[in-house]
């Protein structure tokens, strides 16, 4: 069996167009699993995240010249 130059081209791309497509099917499909793994994880894990405060309205730094100290 003797494959002509011209035709083990359109093979060897059909090829490559195959597992390029594949890659990208299959890392789609391993981000989606990852994505719903962590969820679950966060909800059964505790985290200082989960601990912090949020402060809002401060003045300016250049009010104070940098120095925490003094609010």
């Amino acid at each position: 069996m003797s494959i002509k130059k011209g035709n083990f081209i359109y093979l060897v791309l059909a090829i490559d167009f195959v597992v390029l497509l594949t890659s990208i099917w299959f890392f789609g499909w391993l981000e989606l699993k990852y994505k719903g793994y962590t969820k679950i994880f966060n909800k059964g894990s505790v985290e200082f995240r989960d601990f912090t405060i949020r402060v809002g309205n401060l003045p300016n730094d250049y009010e104070y010249d940098g120095k925490d100290l003094l609010l």
